[in-house]
């Protein structure tokens, strides 16, 4: 069996793939990661058992540094964030899911998730978890 009319669909798949119009990980990519209040994770939709990691979905992801007005008070929280990114991987937003409690932690997570970066690709929605400890 001759397998000749193959090849100017992989020039055209290959032309396809280098202008972007098509992704080889386009069914594989996390567009909505959602933090669910009784705990589970949602990933596109789909419960997984654990987070599938920050590094899978940016590539720039610096952690927000402890903001030195709530060091008198010794403040701590835990909060969950919604940051929304566009194709090709600006944050575009960044909402408040869960309070950490005090409005300077809050504050200082969402000035740092701002200068966070997706991989760019697709449009993303994604839920991120930020600790504040005093330690």
């Amino acid at each position: 069996m001759r397998y000749g009319y193959l090849r100017p669909v992989l020039r055209v798949l290959l032309v396809l793939l280098a202008l972007g119009v098509v992704s080889p990980m386009r069914g594989a990519e996390i567009t909505r990661l959602v933090y669910k209040p009784d705990g589970t994770i949602l990933v596109n939709g789909k419960p997984v058992p654990k987070h599938p990691g920050t590094d899978k979905i940016f590539m720039y992801y610096p952690q927000p540094s402890y903001p030195t007005s709530a060091r008198p008070e010794h403040h701590q929280g835990v909060g969950i964030f919604r940051i929304k990114s566009n194709e090709s991987g600006e944050v575009t937003s960044v909402s408040v899911r869960k309070s950490t409690g005090w409005r300077d932690l809050d504050s200082a997570a969402v000035s740092t998730l701002r200068t966070w970066r997706a991989r760019p690709g697709v449009k993303r929605e994604i839920d991120t978890q930020i600790n504040f400890f005093v330690q």
